[in-house]
Parts: C-alpha cells; sequence; structure tokens
C-alpha cells in the first residue's frame, strides 16, 4: 500500500504536466489565428481600391421652348346692311265720337255728353281719323229712332286729323227728340258709331 501511493503521485504529476502542455498549444493556437486573421485583413484593406468620390454632376443647361401661339385668323364678315326701318301702314282707325253743343275756335268740344235738352237745336260730333287715305269715300248717316234721316258723302284732306260733323234741326226748329245715331263708313265698312239722346 505504501509503495503504490508514490506511484499514484507521478501518475497525477504527469496528468496535470499534460493538461498544462494541452492549454498552452491551445493558446498558441488560437493566437496563431488571431494574428493570421489580423494580417488578411491588413492585406485585403491595403490591396482594397480606394473609393472614389462622385464627379461633379454636369450642370445641365436649361432647354430653350419656344412656345408657340395660334394667331386668330380674321375674316372679314360680309357687311349685312340693316335695311331702313318702313313704316308699316296703320289700319284705318276712328276714334270714339264725342257729342257737345259748343265748341272752341280750335273746334274742340265744350261740355260733351249724351243727353240733351228738348230745346237743343243743333248737335256736333267730334272725332280723331288716321291710316285712311286722303279722298277715300266716306259716307256718315244720322237715325233717329231706328231710322235714316240723312246721308252725306265726303271725303278727307289728310290721312290722318280731327273731324267735325253736325245735325241740326229744320228750319232753325230744335231737334226732334228721341235716340238719335250716327254711323261712319269708310267704303262698305262701318268703322264707327256714336249716340245721344234729345230729352222730351
Amino acid at each position: 500500500m505504501k509503495r503504490s501511493i508514490p506511484i499514484l503521485f507521478l501518475v497525477l504529476g504527469f496528468i496535470a504536466i499534460a493538461c498544462n502542455l494541452f492549454t498552452l498549444a491551445q493558446v498558441d493556437a488560437d493566437t496563431e489565428e488571431t494574428a493570421l486573421a489580423q494580417s488578411v485583413d491588413a492585406t485585403l484593406t491595403a490591396n482594397a481600391p480606394a473609393p472614389s468620390l462622385p464627379a461633379s454632376p454636369t450642370r445641365l443647361s436649361a432647354p430653350t421652348h419656344t412656345p408657340k401661339i395660334a394667331m386668330p385668323t380674321i375674316t372679314n364678315p360680309t357687311s349685312t346692311l340693316v335695311p331702313e326701318h318702313t313704316a308699316t301702314p296703320r289700319e284705318p282707325f276712328i276714334s270714339e265720337i264725342l257729342f257737345s253743343t259748343e265748341y272752341s275756335d280750335e273746334s274742340i268740344p265744350k261740355d260733351t255728353t249724351s243727353e240733351f235738352d228738348k230745346d237743343t237745336k243743333e248737335v256736333n260730333a267730334y272725332f280723331s281719323y288716321c291710316g285712311i287715305p286722303a279722298g277715300s269715300r266716306i259716307t256718315r248717316y244720322w237715325i233717329l229712332n231706328g231710322k235714316e234721316v240723312v246721308s252725306r258723302v265726303f271725303s278727307f284732306t289728310d290721312s290722318c286729323g280731327d273731324y267735325r260733323l253736325s245735325i241740326s234741326g229744320s228750319g232753325n226748329s230744335p231737334l226732334d227728340p228721341g235716340m238719335w245715331e250716327l254711323n261712319i263708313f269708310v267704303g262698305n265698312k262701318l268703322m264707327q258709331s256714336g249716340k245721344f239722346r234729345i230729352l222730351r
């Protein structure tokens, strides 16, 4: 038993020495690998081309753009003359008939009415006309109580104007009482009619 103890110490010593040698060998290998890697990196870095800076951009000149302006085509329109105003002939016209016993120097009626006293000797009829050619055949009919008393043919001297007619009793006598009517015809057409009454 005593002889085996020294042998045990020897074995343990050899084992310890072997472990140290392995550790040292591992450290050397790691150191050598690190040194090799650093050498490779240095070589790659030395051989790598230096980065080139981008060249200054070339300034392009702005394109010259000439806008095309479409010129309007002016066409002289054909002159159209506006026809002169042509007066439209007026339709023959006779205004309302007004009755009065008195009138002014300008033949303007005074105090027009449709009823007169029984002593009235003369009644005047007033009206305006237009559109009736001068020289046209005009006929007036005086009617009393539905019966024709007198008729006359006359004409106007102008195509437009004012006119006065009158009816009076015979021999300076008063007009007969009743409903009197005046009808005015142009040609064969009745243009206007008016009435008044002589009181009894």
